[in-house]
């Protein structure tokens, strides 16, 4: 990245991993529905023609086969852990890789180069928006504060913390914690 992008700047967006992992049950544990699947094919279109027919191929070839049940980001471990451990565990093991995965790829870059966002914090206050536009060195056009004012809701925030009940809490606090201490999230 360095090399190609010797100037750039990221963006570090985090969720607590509590809401994280029960949502990603849910979609794991969802059939796809056609409004999902067409929503999917339009957000294939932005990232290009080639990962979209390698998005396809994959769905194909898997379908009916035991990897077609793997949902979102793998991690190494995670075919066996499917087969072994209960499904939230594996979500909250899945948050927790991508997690630390960001956080050491980021923990080579300065302070300064790194916008850290927390969802929670995005999706409640419209001037986030702002400050992010002052990281990129740019001003915010209103329509950008519109849009977040008319668009984006809270109803995710405590989402798993509201829908699970306190022993799946306790039993996947421990598969968190570390990640969730590095980012300043009690639980």
């Amino acid at each position: 990245m360095e090399r190609v992008f010797p100037d750039a700047r990221f963006i570090h967006l985090v969720r607590n991993g509590v809401d994280v992992a029960e949502s990603a049950r849910r979609r794991w544990q969802a059939r796809p529905s056609l409004a999902y699947l067409v929503r999917k094919a339009l957000f294939l279109r932005w990232v290009g023609v080639r990962h979209g027919l390698k998005y396809v191929w994959r769905w194909l070839r898997n379908t009916g086969s035991e990897s077609s049940q793997l949902w979102g980001p793998h991690y190494p471990g995670m075919e066996n852990d499917v087969t072994e451990s209960p499904l939230l565990h594996v979500c909250a093991r899945q948050w927790r890789a991508c997690t630390q995965s960001a956080l050491d790829a980021l923990g080579e870059y300065p302070d300064n180069r790194i916008f850290r966002l927390r969802y929670e914090q995005f999706v409640t206050d419209p001037g986030t928006v702002n400050r992010l536009a002052d990281f990129l060195g740019m001003t915010a056009p209103d329509s950008m504060l519109g849009y977040h004012r008319a668009n984006i809701e809270d109803t995710f925030v405590g989402r798993g913390r509201r829908r699970l009940t306190d022993a799946e809490q306790r039993a996947i606090r421990p598969i968190l914690r570390p990640s969730q201490n590095q980012l300043g999230y009690q639980h």
